[in-house]
């Protein structure tokens, strides 16, 4: 199997999955390569603070380049590899050529992802994150009906990766 290429949105539980799971998954997380970051996932202010709110983020100029380059590097030597769900990545995935899928969430189901992502054990900036989620909600609902993914999969409320990752499988194996 080639390596499959998920483009899934934050808490859909990829986490999750690859600790309880016998494939062999990296999380190519785009917090590293976004925006400046530590090692933790914290975001950093040009003078190496931590940010306390999102506005305070700063973009890496070379978000693009770093973040293919890791990508196509786990791709090597992972059976699966989440990316991030921003339209410039699924947009030079779509240029790739290679499969992948893109998950993301029924549009009546705000309230219960920005709750799991605030709610999350992880050393990341949760807080921040469900912000960015709250505040763009409609608008990646809106472009995830009409984006054009080789498959777009669309949780419902309780689901999880970890509930659909068979199907993503199967249809990669095709």
């Amino acid at each position: 199997m080639s390596c499959l290429i998920i483009s899934a949105m934050p808490g859909a539980g990829k986490t999750t999955l690859i600790d309880n799971t016998h494939l062999k998954i990296h999380d190519s997380d785009s917090q590293q390569f976004h925006y400046l970051s530590d090692a933790q996932g914290n975001y950093l202010t040009k003078d190496g603070n931590i940010v306390t709110h999102k506005d305070q983020r700063v973009p890496n100029p070379n978000f693009l380049i770093d973040y293919m380059s890791e990508i196509i590097s786990r791709s090597k030597d992972n059976e699966i590899v989440f990316v991030s769900a921003h339209k410039e990545v699924r947009d030079l995935l779509n240029q790739s050529g290679k499969p992948w899928v893109y998950v993301a969430y029924e549009a009546t189901i705000k309230a219960e992802v920005v709750d799991r992502i605030r709610s999350r054990k992880s050393e990341q900036p949760n807080h921040i994150i469900a912000d960015v989620v709250a505040e763009n909600w409609d608008d990646w609902m809106d472009d995830a009906k009409t984006y054009p993914a080789p498959l777009t999969v669309f949780l419902k409320s309780g689901q999880y990766l970890s509930d659909v990752i068979n199907e993503i499988i199967d249809w990669h194996n095709r």
